[in-house]
């Protein structure tokens, strides 16, 4: 499009697919959905770990998510079944907390209104647990590095987070004094999933058939 920076079009693109946008240790762009491939070890406390930091937080999750279908009801007094799409909830909140969210493809995307409110409930939930974590060696145990969007077990136990196998969304190769070391950003693979959307083509996306010649 007119003006689109490369990032733009890259963003626009990956978000049409559903795909994470990320650098690879060696330089190379990847688009890529949410990893499933682990790493051979991960962050142990008393083998790897040089500090961590552990962010739980409550603040941006919700009980309960409530998809309709315009932003007014002018027939509420007979109920909501005709513009509440979908509805979902989470049960890690302890108390009452809605949300509502308006259906942007409008009548034409249920699916989407259910998709969208089992993500905006997932997500909150993975982005509501961050864990930043120095490790003393840039690579894992089979000797290869620390690669974003890999699976990765912790066991930090002085942290309540034990058994657990979650993604890296970011890493950094440091090196200085104090020798050569990486930090790493985990979350739940739940806090990466891009929002779902419905794409509606209008006329002008559709180009003109040519005539068949007579």
């Amino acid at each position: 499009m007119w003006g689109e920076t490369g990032y733009e079009i890259i963003e626009r693109i990956s978000r049409y697919r559903a795909l994470l946008a990320y650098d690879m240790p060696d330089g190379n762009l990847l688009l890529s959905r949410v990893g499933s491939a682990s790493h051979s070890s991960g962050v142990k406390q008393g083998a790897n770990v040089l500090s961590a930091n552990m962010l739980y937080s409550m603040d941006q999750r919700f009980s309960e998510y409530m998809v309709y279908l315009q932003s007014m009801d002018v027939l509420h007094d007979v109920g909501s079944g005709g513009n509440l799409l979908a509805r979902k909830t989470d049960d890690g909140v302890p108390r009452h907390r809605r949300r509502a969210l308006i259906a942007e493809a409008g009548g034409g995307g249920l699916d989407i209104s259910i998709k969208r409110a089992n993500w905006e409930a997932a997500r909150r939930m993975g982005r509501s647990m961050q864990l930043s974590v120095d490790v003393d060696n840039w690579r894992d145990g089979a000797g290869k590095l620390w690669t974003p969007n890999q699976l990765i077990p912790i066991d930090i136990p002085s942290l309540k987070t034990t058994a657990q196998n979650w993604l890296i969304g970011e890493v950094s190769f440091l090196r200085g004094n104090e020798g050569s070391y990486a930090a790493l950003q985990i979350m739940p693979p739940d806090a990466f999933n891009p929002e779902p959307i419905l794409l509606q083509p209008v006329f002008a996306d559709v180009p003109a058939i040519a005539p068949a010649a007579q």
